[in-house]
């Protein structure tokens, strides 16, 4: 672990637009000096498919000329970034971790890609996913290196995405999640990750997985940089009909309110059979919050035996839907964990997948119902410590199922969640926690997560392997 004096690269997003702002760094000498970095750290770290030098110094260029010229392009005036590989950028290729698409050069540019954009940000890349968002990573290239332990699980489809932060590459990713896949990269990386609430964040231009089941959102190393990046991502698009026809978010502005009068949750009944070390820092947690003037409130969760479950029969039904025409003409092309995914999603008869959407709709309800009263939930991101990837590429579907206990049913109730560093194990392994609210707060999400974090210095902590 690193602390104390923070490098340049491992500086918070807000403070690196704040210096830009100030004149007191130049877009174009910080592009160069992430290039650089990436150049020489990323073949070990496998983070990045494609790295877009030539268009990140232009627009780093065209920063600086318009600061110049006393012109504010926007809130990330300057600052570089990265994408999950998954996002049409004109020009670049959407491969959307699947051999196939490797020359899939999108057209069109991904709403949240233009949004990003027009307020300022230098786009370094495509980050590097698990192939069509689920399951393996495949050639080229291999599994983004936890830099924390090359022998630690990334965690989920935007390992690159959290890998890229974590190690210093960008200031920030914006990546997807469907069961977990901004949380638990977040979680076993010691970043910041929010999954809005359905519809907040435009999916237009982005590769589906399932469609009623993906999220886009940030990855971060604080809840201010998460809430700069909501602030911009955010907000109705008429070209994505399930987007919430809600204005973007202003959750920058509210971060420094005391957090008296707001209400947290917790069931004790879900602390059990969880590792000692995760039971810890979810107490220290709760404490750390009254600490900081929440109430805390113990409540009864409805019945989540059999969620996970059901997301699974749910995100394969839709996802053969998504392939359906590629999976045809090319069955053989694609890596085992999707195919099977797919195959499931195919052979699900009509009553059973019913009977999951029913058991999706009462648990929705029910947990909405329970909630009301409280501005969030307590939970773990996992049941466990970090896993190993070993451990993880051995799992059997029940265990695979339990790993994903406390994520996937906040993702079938498309309830806001943000997760962020709350500590680190016995093996010197971030441990994340996650808070769950109503819909539409993700601003009050980030502003606990923000409180919480003005008191400690886990999200400031580095991995020491990658200087």
């Amino acid at each position: 672990m690193t602390a104390g004096v923070v490098m340049l690269h491992y500086q918070g997003l807000a403070e690196t637009a704040d210096r830009l702002a100030s004149g007191d760094l130049r877009a174009v000498v910080l592009t160069e000096a992430l290039l650089d970095r990436i150049a020489r750290l990323d073949p070990q770290l496998q983070a990045f498919v494609t790295v877009t030098a030539d268009r990140a110094l232009d627009m780093a260029r065209r920063a600086d000329e318009a600061r110049a010229n006393g012109m504010r392009l926007g809130p990330m005036h300057g600052v570089p970034i990265a994408v999950k590989d998954l996002f049409d950028i004109a020009g670049v290729a959407n491969t959307a971790g699947m051999p196939i698409r490797s020359r899939a050069i999108a057209t069109r540019t991904a709403t949240v890609i233009r949004r990003l954009e027009a307020a300022g940000a230098v786009l370094l890349g495509t980050l590097r996913l698990s192939e069509g968002v689920f399951g393996e990573y495949l050639p080229p290239g291999s599994t983004p290196r936890n830099p924390w332990d090359a022998g630690l699980w990334p965690g989920a489809s935007s390992g690159g995405s959290a890998v890229a932060v974590a190690a210093g590459l960008c200031f920030g990713s914006i990546a997807s999640d469907t069961g977990g896949s901004i949380r638990m990269p977040s979680s076993v990386t010691g970043l910041t990750g929010l999954k809005p609430g359905w519809g907040r964040v435009s999916r237009h231009g982005v590769f589906e997985l399932a469609a009623t089941l993906d999220h886009v959102g940030p990855i971060a190393r604080s809840a201010r940089d998460a809430a700069l990046l909501m602030d911009v991502i955010s907000g109705d698009d008429p070209q994505d009909p399930t987007s919430l026809a809600l204005p973007a978010t202003r959750a920058l502005r509210d971060l420094g309110l005391p957090l008296r009068g707001l209400r947290f949750a917790f069931d004790p009944a879900r602390l059990e059979q969880i590792d000692p070390e995760v039971a810890a820092c979810h107490a220290r947690l709760c404490a750390d919050l009254v600490a900081e003037g929440a109430e805390r409130v113990e409540l009864r969760l409805p019945d989540w035996r059999g969620l996970a479950a059901a997301w699974y029969r749910i995100c394969a039904a839709q996802a053969a839907l998504a392939h359906r025409d590629s999976f045809a003409r090319h069955r053989d092309d694609y890596g085992q964990a999707l195919a099977g995914l797919i195959e499931r999603g195919t052979r699900l008869s009509a009553l059973d997948l019913q009977a999951a959407l029913q058991r999706r709709l009462d648990f929705t309800s029910r947990l909405i119902r329970t909630l009301a009263g409280v501005d969030a939930l307590v939970l773990p991101v996992f049941p466990f410590r970090a896993p190993l990837l070993s451990d993880v590429a051995a799992m059997d579907e029940a265990t695979i199922l339990d790993l994903h206990r406390f994520t996937c049913p906040v993702s079938l109730a498309g309830l806001p969640a943000i997760t962020f560093p709350t500590g680190f194990d016995s093996a010197g392994a971030p441990v994340g926690m996650q808070l769950i609210g109503l819909p539409q707060t993700e601003e009050v999400l980030l502003r606990l997560a923000h409180r919480y974090q003005c008191g400690t210095s886990h999200h400031e902590i580095h991995p020491a392997a990658w200087p």
